[in-house]
Parts: structure tokens; sequence; C-alpha cells
């Protein structure tokens, strides 16, 4: 089922170089994909673009059939996506469950004790939380959101190979079992490999590549 759609997505800052170079392309929900490519290419700038953090220099994006800008790049950031970024992007005054309750009216612990947080953990300031441990809360904070798009960058990048498996798995979860669009930018091979679909973003156009 179509989630997000580009058309003719362009992207320059000030108008000079172009970063994204007319992308056409449908992710579909369900399935998993990576982007991938060398540092620099654009992949970040794509994905805010589909998250609404940003709008195209030129070209549409819709969700569901409908241009995101319709009921405005806020509505959309709030309801239909959710974020992982690479730099956690916490409330450094807040602990762990009251981040991933910003997103939720939950107040399960669950999903923090699936990304590998411990209850003392839980209730510190992130602040005194390891980078790794604060990229734990920024995932737990994304899975425990309803929207039907997960956007993440470098999710697993600060973890160790044991629990990046562990998240890859989650991602998972909410792909096949809740039937969510999860699209992952990523530097790891191995990460890609677990995905669906793999795009490679290179001087500014995009194509699947062969897994």
């Amino acid at each position: 089922m179509e989630t997000i759609k580009l058309k003719d997505v362009r992207f320059s800052y000030d108008n000079k170089k172009e970063i994204l170079k007319g992308i056409d392309y449908t992710f579909e929900r369900g399935k998993i994909y990576a982007i991938v490519g060398p540092s620099g290419c654009g992949k970040t700038t794509l994905l805010s673009l589909l998250g609404g953090l940003d709008s195209p220099t030129n070209g549409t994006i819709f969700f569901d059939s409908e241009n995101i800008e319709t009921k405005g790049l806020g509505y959309h950031r709030k309801k239909r996506v959710s974020f992982i970024f690479q730099n956690y992007n916490l409330i450094d005054y807040l602990t762990p469950l009251e981040n991933v309750q910003l997103t939720t009216n939950d107040k399960n612990t669950k999903i923090l004790e699936k990304v590998g947080l411990a209850q003392d953990e839980m209730k510190r300031s992130v602040t005194k939380l390891s980078g790794g441990q604060q990229q734990r809360v920024a995932i737990a904070r994304a899975l425990a959101h309803d929207a039907n798009v997960i956007l993440a960058d470098e999710p697993t990048g600060n973890l160790d190979e044991t629990t990046g498996e562990e998240i890859t798995q989650l991602l998972k979860t909410n792909a096949y079992e809740m039937n969510k669009c999860v699209i992952i930018v990523t530097h790891s091979n191995q990460l890609a490999k677990e995905a669906d679909v793999v795009l490679r973003l290179s001087k500014g156009e995009i194509k699947e590549r062969k897994k």
C-alpha cells in the first residue's frame, strides 16, 4: 500500500548546488527501506523532506495521495511520521520515560525495556546516560508513536552489535506486524542487508540496488 510518494522532488541550498535532482519514488507500508550512499550525498536531507522538516525546492511529496503541505508540515510531523534522530534530539531535563511519554499517553515502560534500558536508568535525567543509552531512548520514543512511518537516521550507529540486532528486529516487527513503513538512512552494510529494499543515493539521484 502506497504511503509516501515523491514526484520530481528537487532540493538545493540557497538555489546553488542541487542536492536532489528530480526524485520520483513511492514508499509502501509493510516494508523496510535502507537508503545508502556516500557521505554528503543528501541522505539526511531526503529523510528531512520525507518527514516534513523541510520543503523541496521543487516537486511534491504525498502522504496517502495527499500533498503533505495541504494539512501543513506541522500536522505531518506530529501525526504521520516518527523520527529516530542521529543526534537523539531528546529533552535533556526529562527522564527517558518522560521523553517517551511525549509521543504517547501510555505510561507503560515495556518499550524502554525492549530497547535494553534498566528500571533505574528510566528514571535518570537523559544527560546522565551514555550515548548508546540515549540512542535507545530515541528509538523507544519513535516506536511508541502510532505514526504509520518511521524515519531513522543511523539508528544502530552508537549501539553494540547485540543491541543493534535487537533494534533491527523491533523495526522489523513494526514493519511486518504493525504494517508500518520504515525508512532508514545507514552506512551499515549489515543493516542494509536486513531491509526489503535498498536505495542508493548518488549525485542527486536515487536507484534501487539489487541485494
